[in-house]
């Protein structure tokens, strides 16, 4: 390979190189404001790759192809001359059977980070393992595809970068080769704190967001940090699938660790003349936990009626915490789409109840919380893949009988209703019972586990669930021998009731939720407080009939048993779900 010395194609040259395996020969010469490309590749898509790669990065103005390729599904003889700098849409897919392509996230630094300075990145999906990739991308396609592109959406809070450069287009070829994308920033004195400059890269293909990757590299003047990192298991998106994908996307990155929040959106394809390259920055001047602890250590004794206005309260006060870009994006996309349309969170904390947020903006009439206006769900951001249809299995309910008749009636009923109503099997609720259902490998595919009974945060002395015999399983039980959420991408439902006042439940605080989907659950319900045992015990009646017996998706399920749930007290506010907020179950 063979290009012009200088420091105005050393980014060029390392892109080109990502190529290098389907590359034989390449040069490119400089006639006055003109490169000329020569050379022979792999492919006709290789070959337009590296226009598109010199026609981005050459400083040039002009391009005359006389490449050649010698793949033998093609031609030899077919240079493609006097190129100008425009690219095509990727092209169309068609066919009806599929394949699995694996991809490998790369984030490469194209050198050192300064305090001050340039700072260049790039960002590919490939199929070769190196220093800079990490994770897995699979996507499956029908045969016969020839190429597809997916954006890659950067956050940083150690990067000044124009909001018109936050979004590039990756374009992945059927041959196995791409064109990468240069994202460029100046690294910023926040980047002092840590040492450090820690990049959060989303991936989203047609408005849905299908990966997450994250790269942290050290400040030129101290140790180097790490290989890249990402998404533990596969991240996918199939793009043959009919299910539909959400109306609005809001992904809400906590920076750092630092109470600091970026933003980000997508919209669906449908919705049409609505700009998504807004991005919200905001600071919460406090940890996000301690913002939840302050804000909601009221929640599980707020009488019933009274907890209307002081939730729309604390609803208020979250959405004037959220940048005008999504309080503007919101509003048009109201307007263009008409009420309830399908929202989905991608976070990576789990303090902070955005799903309560209540709109104060006089442009959007008949306000409500958005959970109670929206099918609504979230997802942790760097946990992998959202699961889309939970499909056909055993049901198995575990409710344990306490000592001295401590055991919750209406949890008892409820366990009651799962076996008569769904089919669920009554479970061992013991902690062996339990422990081992959790690490054995099924034959049989397990669609849902369900738990009723009680449960405590880290604020009690125990932090779990409580099984039979007053024993407790606890988080540190959740880790990676537990393999049914793996193999079966299972619902985990934690309809863990009162143990107390002011006692938080499994919801933010205690990580349940996050320990759960890091060992493969496709969806976890649980809540953010202490809950009243039998409206926890109808919420979730509600929730679960309409989601496997009537087939709605989970958002909607959640929307229908909050509505006709949310006037009796505050136990019906506190349910978080995770997931897919389109996903769907099978009967």
């Amino acid at each position: 390979m063979n290009l012009p010395a200088g420091p105005e194609w050393e980014i060029l040259a390392a892109m080109l190189h990502t190529l290098i395996h389907r590359i034989y020969r390449v040069e490119v010469l400089v006639r006055g404001d003109r490169a000329i490309l020569k050379g022979e590749v792999f492919s006709r898509q290789v070959a337009d790759s590296i226009k598109h790669l010199v026609a981005l990065h050459a400083p040039v103005r002009g391009l005359d192809s006389e490449l050649t390729w010698a793949s033998p599904l093609y031609s030899a003889d077919s240079p493609d001359m006097d190129v100008e700098f425009n690219w095509p849409a990727a092209a169309k897919i068609k066919g009806t059977s599929t394949e699995t392509i694996e991809r490998l996230p790369m984030i490469k630094p194209l050198g050192k980070a300064e305090l001050g300075k340039r700072f260049d990145l790039m960002v590919d999906l490939v199929t070769v393992v190196g220093d800079d990739t990490f994770g897995e991308f699979s996507v499956t396609l029908p045969h016969g595809w020839e190429a597809i592109e997916v954006d890659a959406v950067l956050s940083s809070g150690s990067l000044e970068i124009a909001d018109r450069d936050r979004r590039r287009t990756i374009r992945l070829n059927s041959d196995g080769s791409s064109v990468p994308v240069l994202f460029s920033g100046v690294v910023t004195p926040d980047a002092q704190r840590t040492s450090s400059v820690t990049i959060m890269l989303a991936l989203a293909y047609r408005g849905r967001d299908v990966g997450y990757a994250e790269r942290t590299v050290a400040l030129s003047d101290t140790p180097e940090i790490g290989p890249a990192s990402g998404a533990l298991g596969a991240i996918s998106v199939e793009l043959d699938t009919k299910a539909k994908g959400p109306d609005l996307t809001v992904r809400i990155f906590e920076i750092d660790n630092t109470g600091r929040y970026q933003w980000s959106f997508e919209v669906a394809p449908t919705i049409e003349n609505i700009d998504i390259d807004r991005f919200g920055d905001r600071d919460l001047k406090e940890s996000p936990k301690d913002y939840f602890l302050k804000r909601f250590a009221n929640c599980p004794t707020m009488k019933p009626g009274q907890h209307l206005g002081k939730l729309q309260g604390i609803g208020e006060q979250i959405w004037e915490m959220t940048p005008p870009q999504f309080r503007d994006l919101y509003v048009d996309v109201l307007n263009q789409v008409g009420p309830g349309f399908s929202i989905q969170i991608v976070t990576n904390e789990p303090y902070v109840p955005w799903e309560l947020m209540f709109p104060t903006d006089v442009r959007v009439p008949s306000p409500h919380h958005l959970f109670l206006a929206h099918p609504i769900a979230r997802w942790l951001g760097n946990s992998g893949s959202r699961h889309k249809e939970f499909e056909q299995g055993k049901r198995v309910s575990f409710v344990p009988e306490y000592l001295q008749d401590d055991t919750l009636d209406s949890a008892r009923e409820e366990g009651k209703w799962l076996v008569q109503a769904l089919g669920a099997i009554a479970g061992d609720a013991s902690y062996a019972g339990f422990r081992d259902f959790l690490h054995a490998q099924h034959v049989d595919r397990i669609q849902l586990i369900h738990f009723a009974g009680h449960g405590a945060s880290e604020e009690h002395q125990e932090n779990g669930l409580r099984l039979n015999e007053n024993d407790w399983i606890t988080l540190d039980d959740i880790n990676s021998s537990v393999r049914v959420g793996r193999d079966h991408r299972s619902m985990f439902i934690l309809n863990a009731c009162q143990v107390g006042q002011n006692q938080y439940a499994l919801g933010a605080i205690s990580g349940w939720p996050q320990a759960l989907i890091r060992q493969g659950f496709g969806g976890v319900v649980a809540p953010l407080w202490s809950v009243q045992d039998d409206t926890a015990s109808d919420f979730m009646r509600k929730f679960l009939a309409e989601f496997i017996q009537n087939g709605r998706t989970l958002g909607q399920a959640a929307l229908d048993a909050r509505t006709l749930h949310g006037d009796k007290d505050a136990s019906a506010y506190a349910y978080m779900f995770y997931g897919d907020v389109m996903a769907t179950a099978s009967k």
